[in-house]
């Protein structure tokens, strides 16, 4: 069947697809395959360990634009004025706290990229790194085992149900579910900076 092969195709190459999942994606994935280790499907640590190298991979080169000065032309195709009250609530929270600021950063939905942005111009990759890291541990150890108890949550009521596509169709409504509410959410914070 389609499901059970894309399950064995994800399994057999996990740390592949953890790790492409969170360079193009970022934190989102990681809580989604959290939430699949919670399940049984994947392992904790393996979502765990290849997230964050995906996602430190990923700040490093939004660094490395922001250096070069691709802001500026940025700046002119987005409209970085519609984060501006996510930006301020971080830097009137973290100060002059690089490690608070970009840890709150993954929390507060659209600052993520114009923070590095933002440090990009005003301190060195070696610091800005081991910042990132600092807080990349900071908010899995926050968010990554809420998701995989509301996976291992939903695997323990299931339990009861033999069908693996019952289950998977559970997970896609879920996703779908998730979907929906983070499009409503960005719109929301859209219109409320505007």
């Amino acid at each position: 069947m389609l499901i059970d092969s894309l399950v064995d195709n994800v399994q057999s190459h996990s740390h592949l697809v953890l790790l492409i999942a969170s360079l193009f994606i970022g934190e989102e994935a990681m809580v989604f395959f959290a939430f699949i280790a919670g399940e049984g499907f994947l392992s904790f640590w393996q979502v765990f360990i290849y997230s964050i190298i995906g996602i430190i991979i990923a700040d490093s080169i939004i660094f490395w634009l922001g250096s070069a000065h691709v802001v500026d032309f940025l700046k002119k195709r987005v409209n970085v004025g519609r984060y501006k009250k996510a930006i301020n609530f971080i830097h009137r929270t973290a100060g002059k706290s690089q490690i608070l600021s970009l840890t709150l950063s993954k929390f507060v939905y659209g600052s993520r990229i114009v923070t590095i942005f933002y440090f990009s111009s005003r301190t060195t990759f070696k610091k800005f790194l081991l910042s990132d890291i600092i807080a990349i541990f900071i908010w899995s150890a926050i968010m990554l085992p809420l998701a995989w108890l509301a996976g291992k949550g939903l695997s323990l009521s299931f339990h009861a149900v033999r069908h693996f596509e019952k289950v998977m169709s559970v997970i896609l409504l879920f996703v779908v579910i998730m979907y929906v509410i983070n499009k409503f959410v960005r719109l929301w914070l859209v219109r409320k900076s505007t």
